[in-house]
C-alpha cells in the first residue's frame, strides 16, 4: 500500500504551477479537501484497489501543503 509516494510526487510536481495560477490559499483549501477525501475513503471500503487509489489521493493532497 505505497500509493502515497507516487501521489506525493505528482502533487509536488503540480503544486508550483497550480499555486502560480490559482494562488496558495486556494491551493491549500483544495489540498485539504483532497486529503480529507483520501482519509475517509479507505475507512469506508473493504476493497484493496480503492484503498490504493485513496492512498494516492492522500499523497497528492499532502505534498503541496508540505512544500
Amino acid at each position: 500500500m505505497s500509493g502515497a509516494s507516487p501521489g506525493g510526487a505528482a502533487g509536488a510536481i503540480l503544486a508550483g504551477p497550480a499555486a502560480d495560477r490559482f494562488g496558495r490559499k486556494t491551493l491549500l483549501i483544495a489540498d485539504a479537501g483532497i486529503y480529507a477525501t483520501g482519509v475517509i475513503i479507505p475507512a469506508a471500503t473493504p476493497d484493496a484497489a480503492v484503498r490504493l487509489f485513496a492512498r494516492t489521493m492522500l499523497g497528492s493532497g499532502r505534498s503541496p501543503s508540505a512544500s
